[in-house]
């Protein structure tokens, strides 16, 4: 009887471990389905993006090919070939490019006659199929193929009429009447380029424009089409050969129209292309992604190999199952052995056992949790002690470094670095224990990790310190950047090509043109002169493009050369009005300088503080209303000196405020996009007066006009700064800062000969902490200080209350160098 009770008692015990078990297969099951959609998805829209974007790739350069017939112009058929038809190795999937006019029904028999006696002799206008091409019947409009090539020099049927079969009467018909590309469903063969499974896109032409979103604006008679056939199996080879090493896929697309949803394209079935319904392939796991392209609505969907994602067959759900049952029968043999007992015994250890599962469950779930958050983030974390060694490494961490956990475990994390990194990580974890001073804590670095295989890679590290009961740790945020340095490469690139391959050319060109416009070359014809104009201005919107592209690159990558000097900020003024008075002339827009009565002196490169003026007049005297003058004020704030341009214009809209300083930033509305520009000026301006010491700003007001302006620290010159000391009254006080104790008692003894009582600080740290606490009549800085540089400690006093108007003189023989630093002569 009391085996029987034994028995009944653990059974509860037994079957809940059965269901603990089961529902552990699942909910794993689940959640690796949900990671294995996860991937899909990310793979399925990488490739689509790549789909969408070689597809808007080939409407660019069939906007290229119509550019070629928009004008009245006219090509022979090797004109064509060697003008007009692109490389087709740079354009996977494109199969064939053509040029179909309209032919009036009138006009047939000469336009056949002009084609034979042109190099096509024999030329006619056909329909027809394979084997059947028969001249065309009569019809009150024609759409031949007039020249055509191919990327596989297949047998092209020139002549075909396209108004002679529905499928691509319709297409050319969609095209004319909404005047924007537009393309054919897939066809399975379309004979006349020598293509299978493509489908075709079409770019009206009109008399001075070609007719698509982006081009000119559509006017005139429609001289014809520039067609593309694109072949979709090799677009989607494409993506796939691009997304090398990602999640297995198949793609579905599907036509979206009034009927519903109609197949257009699928993966090959043995060899054989086989229609299928959008309700059998949404039977099983599939990922849906909308596609736009050329009056077409797609629907794309990525299917894993087979339709199903099976999980079921992987081991981790089976492992939880396991985990879950042996739990069970723990806990139904601590049943067992708690009923042997003596009751009281029996009963402390019964509740000691489910006080035991209860917590045993709370840390599972706070583990199962935690693990779950770091193995799914996609930085690596990392958290070392106070010596340096790693105690815990997720698995993005563990992937990008190549090791397993357990080997990282206990090693300094030096071995995640290349020198001098390395050596250095220890020193400053050391130094911030012992003084306080952060010099990694809070902020992202850029630097170089090593693998377990020795091999190096771009890493971006933020390290924060976590304290828990008087201990210290530290978390690493660690991001592989190898593909943002890619990037850089690649845009680094581009810009050399942009100087060395664009800028030359558009220079003589410009010239070029400059020389004819103004009449050194001959007078030319009205019509002409009036063209060649209009291509001079814009050859030299295109360089200024060019050569803002190219400072902007010099910016940001830090190889912006400066020259620093002294210079009088009248006379910088004065010179740019005078560079900008003919560009102001142009729009009726003259400038008047509001300038000091005395020299006023800045410390920083001429030519660039030119370049910011030249930048801030231009966009003043465009957005000025003509008659107007532009206002250039000179004025004087606490140390700095501020440089207004004020213009009368329409202001800046409200919208468009909060980012005028952001590259290629202009405002929206067609008024302001007519002025011209690149949007990169102000971006430009913005850098050049902050590497100054300086800042920017604006102030505007709707119907009112704007006032742009930048402040620079005013510079003391090497004069001022003698008259500075000569001013220090009998038993004022100075302090100096400098860590050669020679020069030091030198720099007293002169001090204290003029009656000035003298501090002297031989560390920064020191100097900080005096002139915060005590009111100096001004103070001296050397620049090489053994535990922080001159420059920074500057930087910090004039951000305190009395460090901010202290009269600060550098003695160093680095002093110049410290003036192009500080940018205020300090």
């Amino acid at each position: 009887m009391k085996e029987r009770a034994q028995i009944l008692t653990i059974l509860p015990v037994l079957l809940f471990g059965v269901i603990s078990a089961v529902g552990a297969f699942y909910f794993v099951a689940n959640e690796e389905k949900t990671a294995a959609l996860g991937a899909l998805a990310h793979s399925a829209i990488n490739k689509i993006e790549i789909l969408d974007g070689e597809l808007h790739r080939f409407s660019r350069l069939l906007i290229s090919v119509a550019g070629f017939f928009d004008h009245g112009q006219s090509l022979s058929a090797d004109e064509f070939a060697s003008s007009a038809v692109p490389d087709f190795s740079d354009y996977k999937g494109l199969g064939a490019v053509a040029w179909v006019p309209r032919v009036d029904g009138t006009e047939r028999a000469r336009f056949e006659q002009l084609q034979s006696g042109s190099g096509q002799a024999g030329f006619q206008i056909l329909e027809g199929s394979p084997g059947r091409y028969e001249s065309a019947g009569t019809r009150d409009e024609y759409f031949p193929i007039q020249f055509a090539a191919s990327s596989e020099q297949a047998n092209l049927i020139i002549g075909f009429d396209m108004g002679s079969e529905a499928t691509r009467l319709e297409m050319v018909v969609q095209a004319r009447n909404s005047r924007e590309d537009y393309a054919t469903p897939l066809i399975t063969s379309v004979d006349e380029l020598g293509l299978e499974r493509a489908f075709l896109v079409a770019v009206p032409v009109f008399d001075q424009g070609v007719g698509i979103a982006g081009g000119l604006a559509p006017r005139g008679e429609l001289r014809g089409f520039a067609i593309a056939g694109i072949v979709l199996d090799e677009l989607v080879a494409l993506a796939h050969d691009r997304v090398a090493g990602s999640t297995p896929l198949d793609l579905y697309i599907f036509q979206d129209n009034s009927q519903g949803h109609e197949f257009i394209y699928g993966p090959l079935q043995g060899n054989q292309f086989r229609q299928i319904s959008y309700q059998s392939v949404t039977a099983g796991d599939y990922i849906e992604i909308p596609l736009n392209f050329s009056g077409h609505n797609w629907t794309v969907l990525a299917l894993p190999p087979g339709g199903v994602i099976n999980v079921y067959g992987h081991w981790q759900p089976w492992l939880a199952a396991l985990i879950s049952l042996i739990l069970a029968l723990v806990m139904a043999w601590a049943a067992l052995t708690l009923l042997s007992s003596e009751n009281y015994v029996g009963a402390k250890m019964r509740n000691q056992s489910r006080r035991l599962k209860s917590d045993n469950e709370d840390v599972q779930k706070s583990e199962e949790r935690l693990r779950s958050i770091l193995g799914n983030v996609v930085d690596g974390i990392i958290t070392i002690g106070t010596d340096g060694l790693i105690e815990s490494a997720n698995p993005a961490a563990t992937d990008m470094f190549g090791y397993e956990e357990e080997e990282l475990v206990g090693q300094n994390v030096g071995i995640l670095m290349i020198e001098p990194f390395r050596s250095n990580h220890d020193a400053y974890i050391k130094a911030y224990l012992d003084t306080g001073e952060a010099k990694i804590l809070g902020k992202k670095r850029e630097l170089t990790g090593q693998r377990k295989d020795g091999t190096s890679l771009p890493i971006e590290l933020a390290v924060s310190e976590i304290k828990e009961d008087g201990a210290h740790f530290f978390t690493g945020i660690v991001r592989d950047i190898t593909d943002r340095k890619r990037v850089d490469h690649l845009k680094n690139e581009f810009i050399s090509t942009v100087s060395h391959e664009l800028r030359t050319p558009l220079t003589s060109i410009r010239g070029a043109l400059g020389i004819v416009v103004n009449g050194l070359a001959g007078q030319l014809p009205s019509k002409a002169s009036t063209l060649l104009r209009i291509a001079h201005q814009n050859s030299e919107r295109l360089v200024g493009l060019v050569n803002d592209i190219l400072d902007l690159e010099r910016i940001e990558s830090g190889r912006m050369e400066y020259h620093f000097g002294e210079m009088d900020v009248n006379e910088l003024v004065t010179k740019a009005i005078e560079a900008n008075e003919a560009y102001g002339a142009q729009y009726e827009v003259k400038f008047h300088m509001h300038r000091f009565p005395e020299p006023a002196y800045l410390n920083g490169d001429f030519e660039r503080l030119i370049q910011v003026m030249n930048n801030l007049l231009s966009n003043a005297a465009k957005f000025s209303p003509k008659g107007a003058t532009v206002d250039v004020w000179l004025e004087r704030r606490k140390s700095a000196i501020r440089v207004t341009v004020q213009d009368y214009g329409d202001g800046i809209p409200s919208v468009f405020r909060r980012r005028i300083f952001e590259r290629f930033a202009q405002a929206d509305s067609s008024d302001t996009r007519a002025k011209g520009g690149t949007g990169l000026g102000l971006f430009i301006v913005k850098k050049i007066v902050e590497r100054h010491g300086g800042s920017v700003g604006f102030d505007t007001e709707t119907g009112r006009g704007t006032k742009f302006y930048f402040e620079l620290p005013e510079f003391d010159s090497a004069e001022d700064a003698g008259k500075t000391l000569a001013s220090v009254e009998v038993g004022q006080p100075v302090l100096v800062c400098e860590d050669d104790r020679t020069i030091a008692e030198f720099i007293r003894a002169i001090l204290e000969d003029e009656g000035c009582e003298v501090d002297v600080a031989h560390t920064a740290r020191e100097a900080f902490r005096k002139a915060t606490a005590t009111d100096y009549a001004v103070m001296t800085v050397d620049l090489m200080l053994p535990d922080r540089d001159g420059v920074s400690l500057v930087r910090a006093l004039r951000n305190t209350p009395k460090g901010g108007s202290l009269p600060i003189i550098v003695i160093s023989v680095r002093a110049n160098e410290g003036r192009q630093k500080l940018g205020d002569g300090a």
